[in-house]
């Protein structure tokens, strides 16, 4: 339960020290439009840019209580990257949007467990990883700060989430062995994600269902209205060569050409 009530804290958090929190008294510098430092009779403080009389831009605001904001400020409200402690020790650091945690970050809590992965309206959601203090770790997709039930929790499943390319030889033809066309995959670890293929100058992409059982990895590959574009794709792990490898299989539209396809991670040699 401790992990799903950040948003809320947050939220009031960012009431009491943002939007309606308007410059009136300044201590030092332009609290209006300009870099400027604002102490307000609650002991809270504020050190950063203003625009129209509200935070806006880069700035730091210390409440009376011990909580810290450190980063970007929007109208008021935490927006884009920033990191924010509490008295008691927990601490977040990553990207904010209308005052809530959005997108990448990381959140440590006072017992010492830790999440790293995606945010969304302030709770964990997306692709993610919580380190318990013990110890243990769950890596999987989360939904309004709690794992989904029936998604993929398996390390290997957020291992493989990121950019690959696959390498692809037909064979044989008039210059053979001679390159096929070219693809590239992103994986989300929750078995999604998209394709996009290149023959030429004609490029087709649109989404994937992609899924690691042990050695296998299968890749089903659709069009943007949602038909198959092709048959399914199976590639085997090859520990030698650290890819993934497919067997040679008919290639084209009269079928004389056999093609084999190697899929690595982005960057891999």
């Amino acid at each position: 339960m401790k992990h799903t009530c950040i948003g809320v804290s947050l939220a009031l958090m960012v009431f009491l020290g943002g939007s309606g929190l308007r410059a009136q008294q300044c201590a030092e510098g332009d609290c209006v439009d300009g870099t400027g430092t604002m102490t307000w009779a609650s002991g809270d403080t504020y050190t950063g840019q203003w625009n129209n009389g509200v935070m806006d831009g880069k700035g730091t605001m210390t409440w009376k209580d011990g909580k810290r904001y450190r980063g970007s400020w929007k109208n008021g409200l935490f927006e884009g990257w920033g990191a924010l402690g509490w008295p008691s020790g927990e601490w977040y650091e990553g990207y904010f949007s209308g005052g809530k945690m959005e997108g990448a970050g990381t959140m440590q809590w006072k017992n010492g467990d830790r999440y790293k992965g995606q945010w969304k309206n302030g709770r964990m959601d997306g692709a993610g990883a919580m380190r318990f203090a013990g110890g243990r770790t769950v890596r999987g997709i989360w939904k309004e700060g709690r794992p989904v039930a029936g998604k993929p929790a398996d390390p290997g499943n957020t291992a493989m989430a990121g950019a690959w390319r696959a390498l692809c030889r037909c064979f044989p033809g008039t210059d053979a062995p001679y390159n096929c066309p070219s693809a590239s995959f992103v994986f989300r670890g929750d078995g999604g994600g998209t394709f996009e293929e290149r023959e030429g100058k004609r490029a087709v992409s649109g989404p994937i269902r992609w899924e690691l059982k042990g050695s296998m990895l299968t890749i089903g590959r659709f069009t943007k209205n949602g038909k198959p574009h092709g048959a399914a794709q199976v590639f085997i792990y090859n520990a030698a060569r650290k890819w993934y490898e497919s067997r040679p299989a008919p290639y084209g539209p009269d079928k004389k050409v056999m093609s084999r396809c190697v899929i690595k991670k982005a960057g891999a040699r």
